[in-house]
């Protein structure tokens, strides 16, 4: 599986990318469940953390349905807060910098190369709180 989902911590929900998508099938699962936030806990808002450390060589293709699915997403009532996304890859960089020039996301992104937990912990809880956060290590991409 590509994509494992815990949220364990709810509204914090945290997503392990692993690898590359193994088929359509695989990547459609990644975006099933996504969607399943904004049905199953109604109102509830949330923030998902998406953990891109050992991601591989996704192909392109996949930035396409990415957009798309965000694009339709936006047509349904959101519950997203906003999305953060560790990042070191250049690669993964170049492909998340393509879905959002595809397509604006549908709440702030906030991608950073900073993995540590505290780190992660407090920009997850500013957002959660309603508050806005900027530095070096952050790259926001606007909804």
């Amino acid at each position: 599986m590509w994509a494992t989902y815990d949220d364990t911590n709810f509204p914090r929900i945290n997503v392990k990318l692993q690898g590359v998508p193994e088929n359509n099938d695989d990547f459609d699962d990644f975006l099933t469940k996504w969607d399943s936030y904004n049905s199953g806990r109604e109102g509830a808002e949330y923030i998902f953390v998406f953990d891109t450390s050992n991601v591989g060589m996704v192909n392109p293709k996949y930035t396409i349905k990415m957009s798309k699915f965000i694009k339709n997403l936006k047509k349904k009532p959101q519950f997203l807060k906003a999305s953060v996304i560790t990042c070191s890859s250049r690669y993964t960089r170049f492909l998340l910098r393509l879905i959002f020039l595809l397509q604006k996301p549908v709440a702030n992104v906030y991608i950073t190369t900073r993995s540590d937990t505290l780190f992660i912990d407090n920009l997850s809880n500013s957002l959660l709180n309603g508050r806005e956060i900027e530095g070096e290590d952050i790259t926001v991409v606007n909804a």
